[in-house]
């Protein structure tokens, strides 16, 4: 394929100036599918990084070497990233977090040292753990007695303490979604913390996405800047389970791969919805019928408005092509785009979604019945107004005058 050819000569050119720090090289899926099913590869060209045991896939498009090392530099996968040394508090130079950077950063993955006994070999060993593991750019020390005393009370099993005085151990702790897991082995242990905040990261592709009801749909789009959906059929369950497992995936790739974004305190939101038993909402907002279903929809109700990056069914393309399931790389592209602040987004804007259904839709009315039913209305507005005209003509004209300020 064309953007296989053009990815394999970038990857030369990265190659070349890596100076062979980092191990470069492809595999043809169909000479050795095998590798390819044990790596889970479900598109073509896919690009994996890989250290030991542990795998991260690059989901972005590559237009030149650099955007190689600027992934490589945000998961923090560098050895000088390892900062041992302190200030004169104690506090690590890099990689601190204070309490209002942990508030601000509550959404993201977070794994965060607290505690001051052994805390610069410590630091030392996790931060290896964290980058050898991939996570380099969630590790973080706590240089805050008010964040060192929250977190160890969170998780303790003691009696809360008060004083950072009083946090009697060094504590490896993860925040996940407002959760927070405590690793209970040795924490210079770089293979036992490493696998542990690998998994924990690996399980953001098990949380199961939320379902939405009819009756909270417009709630969702009063508090949500972009929600991305899946509208799924249960009369369809091979395709729907294939969608919204894909949108499953989709939601852990944002999460842990858009904290560089300068978009990602935008509050998105990744759900279900049972398009059968709403079909009339889905009509209504989305014009999708039941043959469409399942499908998947964008939608930004402060930019009014939305779009269907995919319908299954007999639906098609402008060029008449048979329209396919977005692959991992492409959904992660169409939902980071859709969160555009500059107004190049392509997605079409829609003066529909907002707006409520017509009083012909509410009666769900036939052809034939709907222009019998505009006819009878038409008449009353005639008759109304006709009425309105000639008893205005029978009251006598009142001149107001004209309030003036003095």
């Amino acid at each position: 394929c064309p953007e296989c050819d053009s990815i394999e000569n970038n990857m030369f050119k990265f190659k070349n100036s890596s100076t062979k720090i980092i191990n470069v090289g492809y595999v043809d899926c169909k000479k050795n599918p095998t590798i390819c099913e044990q790596q889970k590869i479900t598109y073509f060209p896919t690009i994996k990084f890989l250290y030991n045991k542990y795998s991260l896939e690059y989901l972005r498009k590559v237009s030149s070497p650099d955007d190689i090392s600027k992934f490589i530099s945000e998961i923090n996968f560098r050895a000088d990233l390892i900062d041992t040394s302190f200030s004169s508090d104690g506090s690590n130079l890099k990689n601190s977090l204070d309490y209002n950077g942990y508030r601000l950063r509550k959404d993201e993955l977070m794994f965060i040292h607290i505690g001051r006994s052994f805390r610069q070999t410590i630091s030392l060993y996790l931060g290896i753990s964290a980058i050898v593991s991939l996570n380099g750019n969630f590790f973080h020390f706590a240089n805050d007695n008010d964040l060192e005393i929250h977190l160890y009370n969170a998780v303790s099993g003691k009696s809360p303490v008060s004083s950072v005085t009083e946090i009697d151990e060094s504590t490896l702790i993860a925040v996940k979604n407002g959760k927070f897991l405590k690793f209970n082995g040795n924490l210079i242990h770089v293979e036992s913390v490493s696998d542990w905040m690998y998994k924990i990261r690996m399980s953001y592709y098990d949380d199961k996405l939320s379902e939405i009801k009819g009756e909270h749909f417009d709630d969702l789009l009063a508090t949500k800047d972009t929600s991305v959906l899946a509208i799924l059929d249960p009369s369809n369950p091979n395709s729907s389970d294939l969608i919204a497992h894909s949108l499953q995936t989709s939601s852990a790739d944002y999460k842990l791969f858009n904290t560089a974004n300068q978009f990602y305190d935008k509050n998105i939101k990744f759900a279900t919805i049972d398009g059968k038993i709403h079909r009339n909402l889905v009509k209504t907002r989305f014009n999708l019928r039941q043959v469409d279903l399942p499908a998947i929809v964008i939608l930004d109700p402060k930019k009014n408005y939305y779009n269907v990056i995919y319908r299954s069914g007999s639906a098609k393309d402008k060029s008449g092509k048979e329209n396919s399931v977005p692959n991992r790389l492409e959904l992660y592209t169409m939902i980071s785009h859709s969160q555009s602040t500059t107004g190049s987004s392509e997605l079409p804007p829609s003066t529909n979604l907002l707006k409520q259904p017509s009083i012909l839709s509410k009666f769900n009315l036939g052809s034939n019945d709907q222009f019998t039913f505009s006819l009878l209305l038409l008449a009353g507005i005639i008759v109304f107004v006709a009425w309105k005209v000639k008893s205005k003509a029978k009251k006598p004209k009142v001149f107001i005058p004209l309030f003036k300020s003095v």
